[in-house]
């Protein structure tokens, strides 16, 4: 099928290849490309992407790529056109792809490697987390403990790196099916949460141990050691093959060592698994995926519930902001699974309900959208999730943190250059509420109301001019009666009923007007029409300066929230007609939808947060 329409793609490129694992933001560029959709080959998706996944694994594809490759990792998308049965059109897409709005998908390598979404998604879940503990990750450390490690209540297994984001679970779950948990982390913090926050039962610094050998003995007890889950690959699988229980297994699932730049070296004690009929086995994920939907149906309830502890950050930002947000991540400032959501599309509705946003992402006019209004967020599970956030110097754990209400992050931008300069959390339940377009329409509707000037006024039959006499005599004509000169049939009488100046204000509760507010400002976050700026300050009252910043950054309508009256702003706007001005304190619902973008600076972030905070 051949297909003229263009589309604008913007894509992350790689400027010139790394010499070694050092990156830096030269090393990245952003284009924006106007190309015809492609005729694909069988087997091959065209997908719009919504979410990525950042995994530092991701820097050594740049070392075997070249300059202007583009760069990518896994993520999730919607397929936009498809000749592959196991990805049909309009189903969300888990799989590699590229850093960019569309991505086509036609290695059969790659595909193998994909999933299907659609055959588990929860409406109750955010989408982010079938990136992290309901995706890849997750399904790698359940489907590997299942399958290879053979688990039996009772015996011992020891994770090395096992405050990652595949290490945490293996220990949930080895820990839930009755097992003695050992893990090894890299910092006193990391080891601490392992024991308080996550119920290791041992754990220790694996850098700043002079022996782990001894360490390991001492932390498996007197029954030993049964299972060693690899996470490292590097000799600490050596101390495994020697202190292992006959029988016992070790699985290779990852290699963070090889990341952090070790060389490789090969155990020099194999014999063991001889002597002890040991079992050595390597795990890869892709080859398993058609059991994604057990992985669903025992997982989902369990994160739901918060029964398992995980923690993610999300970022949700224009696809500029991943090569910055990406070095962040190498420089561990971020903790937990990091991922980005990319929306870039200018759709007038939101919701967290995935029906609904996905098939909103996709950017297909005239779809309209079946689902109801999506369900209200589960209510905060007993055991609460926290990020890895631990003060081993304080006897009690810091007060845990659910990721479903966690804070959203955003950048914070300069206004006359949009370049990031650092970032804000967001409270979740302002900025990342669900949409209720029953509530939008109630708000709009009672502000309507409210500008409503009521003066439209009639004349009845004692106020309009004329006499009161009769316009002939009543009888004696062989005709009716007619009446006065003043009665409604005659032409200048007065009008029956007629509309009369009249208040039209309505009521509506507090509470429903606070939730409006906050209902719109998450459409306009998640839709990316939200900019976050330190001030708007302008140097001065000139139309042209402000007209310059409006046309750089691509604005049509913006509306501009600013902490407090400023009258270089207001003069410079004042001419200009998509163009608004407010302050924090009289943001409405209506001014937020009617204009494209929205301007907000810090302070007014902060009120708006105390304002409207739950």
């Amino acid at each position: 099928m051949t297909v003229s329409k263009q589309v604008s793609n913007t894509r992350v490129l790689l400027s010139q290849v790394p010499e070694g694992i050092a990156l830096n933001k030269s090393h990245f560029r952003t284009v924006v490309v106007n190309e015809d959709i492609p005729e694909l080959k069988e087997g091959a998706v065209y997908v719009k992407n919504i979410i990525f996944s950042l995994d530092p694994y991701i820097k050594y594809n740049f070392l075997e790529g070249s300059e202007e490759t583009p760069v990518g990792g896994f993520g999730i998308a919607k397929v936009i056109d498809s000749k592959n049965t196991n990805f049909p059109t309009g189903s969300t897409f888990f799989g590699p792809v590229r850093w960019g709005t569309f991505s086509v998908l036609d290695d059969p390598q790659e595909l193998n490697e994909s999933v299907n979404l659609d055959r588990g998604l929860d409406p109750e879940v955010p989408l982010s987390i079938y990136n992290g503990v309901l995706g890849l990750s997750g399904f790698t450390v359940w489907d590997s403990l299942n399958r290879v490690a053979d688990l039996k209540k009772g015996e011992a297994i020891y994770i090395s790196s096992a405050a990652g984001t595949l290490g945490q679970l293996a220990g949930q779950l080895a820990k839930r099916k009755g097992l003695r948990v050992i893990g090894s982390a890299g910092s006193d913090e990391k080891v601490q949460y392992l024991k308080t926050e996550l119920g290791f039962d041992a754990a220790f610094n694996y850098k700043t141990t002079q022996d782990r050998r001894t360490a390991l003995i001492e932390a498996a007890g007197e029954k030993g050691l049964d299972i060693y889950y690899d996470l490292l690959f590097d000799d600490t699988v050596d101390i495994a093959l020697d202190l292992l229980n006959p029988h016992g297994r070790i699985i290779a699932v990852g290699a963070v060592a090889l990341s952090q730049g070790q060389t490789p070296v090969a155990p020099k004690n194999m014999l063991n698994l001889l002597l002890k009929q040991l079992r050595y086995e390597g795990y890869v994920v892709y080859e398993y995926a058609d059991q994604y939907e057990a992985f669903w149906k025992e997982m989902t309830p369990m994160v739901k519930n918060g029964e398992i502890k995980f923690s993610e950050t999300v970022l949700q930002g224009a696809l500029d902001v991943i090569p910055e947000t990406y070095l962040r991540l190498l420089n561990g400032e971020y903790k937990g699974k990091v991922s980005v959501q990319v929306i870039t599309s200018r759709f007038s509705t939101f919701t967290s309900s995935h029906a609904e946003i996905i098939d909103t992402l996709s950017g297909s006019e005239g779809s309209t959208s079946t689902t109801s209004s999506p369900p209200p967020p589960p209510p905060p599970p007993k055991q609460q999730q926290q990020p890895i956030n631990v003060d081993s110097t304080k006897k009690s754990a810091p007060e845990p943190v659910n990721p479903f209400f966690a804070p959203l992050q955003a950048w914070i931008r300069d206004f006359k250059s949009n370049e990031p300069k650092d970032l804000i959390h967001l409270q979740r339940k302002v900025f990342g509420v669900p949409m209720r377009r029953d509530i939008l329409h109630r708000v709009v509707i009672w502000q309507q109301d409210g500008m409503r000037q009521g003066t439209h006024s009639t004349k009845g039959r004692s106020e309009v001019s004329g006499t009161t006499r009769k316009a002939a005599r009543q009888k004696g004509r062989g005709a009716a009666r007619v009446g006065s000169l003043r009665a409604p049939q005659r032409r200048g009488g007065g009008i029956p009923f007629g509309p009369k100046p009249r208040d039209h204000s309505s009521e509506l509760p507090r509470k429903v007007q606070e939730m409006g507010l906050r209902v719109a400002l998450s459409a306009k976050f998640a839709q990316d029409q939200l900019v976050i700026v330190d001030g708007v300050e302008l140097d001065s009252h000139k139309t042209r300066e402000f007209e310059a910043i409006k046309n750089q950054h691509g604005w049509d309508s913006v509306l501009i929230i600013a902490n407090q009256e400023d009258q270089k702003l207001w003069r410079a706007t004042k001419n200009l007609q998509k163009v608004d001005v407010t302050i924090m304190q009289e943001t409405d619902v209506l001014r937020l939808l009617k204009y494209e973008m929205v301007v907000m600076d810090r302070k007014s972030v902060k009120y708006l947060e105390k304002k409207l905070k739950v």
